[in-house]
């Protein structure tokens, strides 16, 4: 009797498991076919754009469509969009090559390689953007821990205390 129940609850169980799996399944199938009507209805706009642009001509807008609905060659687009770009940028800037990306992955990232042919990674040095004191409003790291009292430490002490400890007064 005892195996009887075991068996049944397990059934009840698994078949529990089951249902819960299938929802899961059909909120994702939901939210699937909500992205794609998504992409279906803004790629008109976005290939018009494009072609107004000048970065495609008006004979490809029916492929570029179908090219905006798969995430894959959307990034595609978007890459030789970001070329066309640095291209432009650069004859605008006056300089006789587009800055290129020497990767072909994410390593690459910020790595350009100027007219002359020179290599740079991300800048070639390193420093401080702002004020080097913890709690100075222009300190690159916002929350940066200190010893020393900020200015919201003051506030707080001239609120609650009614005076700041140290600061005499």
């Amino acid at each position: 009797m005892s195996q009887n129940q075991d068996l049944t609850a397990k059934t009840v169980e698994a078949l529990a498991c089951a249902g819960t799996a299938l929802e899961r399944l059909e909120q994702y199938h939901q939210v699937k076919e909500a992205q794609d009507a998504s992409l279906q209805a803004h790629a008109p706009t976005v290939a018009q754009t494009l072609i107004a642009s000048g970065l495609f001509e008006s004979h490809e807008k029916d492929n570029l469509e179908r090219a905006l609905t798969q995430p894959e060659t959307t990034l595609e687009l978007f890459r030789k969009g970001a070329v066309h770009h640095a291209q432009v940028v650069s004859e605008l800037m006056g300089s006789q090559q587009a800055p290129q990306h020497t990767g072909g992955n994410a390593s690459g990232i910020g790595t350009v390689v100027d007219a002359s042919g020179n290599v740079h990674k991300n800048g070639t040095t390193k420093q401080a953007a702002y004020g080097a004191v913890p709690g100075d409003v222009n300190h690159p790291y916002a929350g940066a821990r200190t010893s020393e009292l900020t200015e919201s430490d003051k506030v707080w002490y001239r609120q609650v205390l009614g005076y700041v400890p140290g600061e005499g007064g």
